[in-house]
């Protein structure tokens, strides 16, 4: 199989642990590199999954990756144990985590280089989506990959471990400079960026960036950021409300696949948004990407632009 679109990040078997300590624990294959991978998938066959992770990959993640018929030939088996986080909820349906193996995991030794990349590219690959750190040189190595080869570079950045440092601003800008494209959620511009407090304030800055930016604002909807255009989606409800973990990961993804094939900026804020939907009305990763799913998928794309 070819490898048009890569997706990388980390995999991870999430803990789910609700904040209604009356609800079980559900324990199930998680990450944002595989709940990316669904964004994609969900539209085109042609993405395949590039991440470290443990020895034991297989025994969570075999039966939905061959089920599904995705390609997972270029990951790299460097530990014992693929990373298994506890997810612990709060009221807010935010949530905080805590590592089960820190020391196979330590110094984000599973994070997304150039290295683990490059040797899976190949004359069809035309984009690739990571979720990245705030590492400005490695991000900066990855995107000067991809400008040699031609090929669209997009960035889901996960940092909560920057909120509430002073110099964000100015790192974003840098971070924003080495991408074809990026995603933010305003809940995370809120945290980042002091002075922030609507999602106006939000747009602002980061049309300050001037690259491509894909804004989630949670239930208020998602902004396709491109070339002073505000191009807005509402929530897309048709698949329901369930499970709120891993819509940022599909739906920055799928918007990235849009802007790739060239989609329209609106028609690439309403394919992320009709995929956070789809994953929302998951528990956990959409487990069939199925023909007929695709079908409805682009059902109600036509039916809203």
């Amino acid at each position: 199989m070819s490898k048009k679109y890569i997706v990388s990040g980390s995999a991870i078997i999430d803990n789910v642990i609700p904040f209604d300590k009356t609800q079980p624990h559900v324990i199930r294959p998680g990450g944002g590199a595989p709940f990316a991978l669904t964004g994609i998938r969900l539209w085109d066959d042609d993405a395949a999954l590039v991440v470290y992770t443990g020895k034991d990959f297989e025994t969570y993640y075999g039966e939905w990756l061959s089920k599904n018929n995705i390609d997972y030939s270029g990951i790299v088996k460097f530990t014992e144990h693929t990373r298994v986080i506890d997810l612990i909820y709060n009221e807010e349906g935010t949530f905080s985590f805590v590592d089960m193996y820190p020391d196979e995991y330590a110094n984000n030794s599973d994070k997304v280089t150039r290295a683990l990349l490059e040797p899976c590219i190949d004359s069809s690959t035309k984009g690739i989506h990571i979720l990245g750190k705030g590492e400005p040189d490695t991000i900066a190595d990855i995107y000067s990959m991809c400008r040699e080869k031609g090929i669209k570079f997009g960035v889901e950045y996960e940092i909560f471990t920057l909120f509430g440092r002073d110099d964000n601003v100015e790192l974003f800008r840098e971070l924003a400079s080495y991408t074809d494209y990026y995603s933010l959620s305003h809940y995370e511009c809120k945290n980042l960026f002091k002075g922030i407090r609507d999602v106006k304030d939000s747009i602002e800055l980061l049309e300050s960036f001037e690259k491509p930016c894909f804004l989630r604002a949670g239930t208020d909807g998602a902004y396709f950021l491109i070339d002073g255009q505000k191009n807005f989606s509402p929530l897309i409800s048709e698949f329901g409300d369930v499970d709120p973990t891993g819509c940022g990961n599909s739906s920055t993804s799928a918007a990235f696949w849009a802007m790739c094939e060239g989609y329209s900026p609106l028609e690439a804020s309403y394919i992320g948004a009709i995929t956070a939907s789809v994953n929302a009305g998951t528990e956990g990763i959409i487990q069939d990407l199925t023909p007929e799913l695709r079908t409805k998928c682009f059902d109600i794309l036509r039916k809203h632009i």
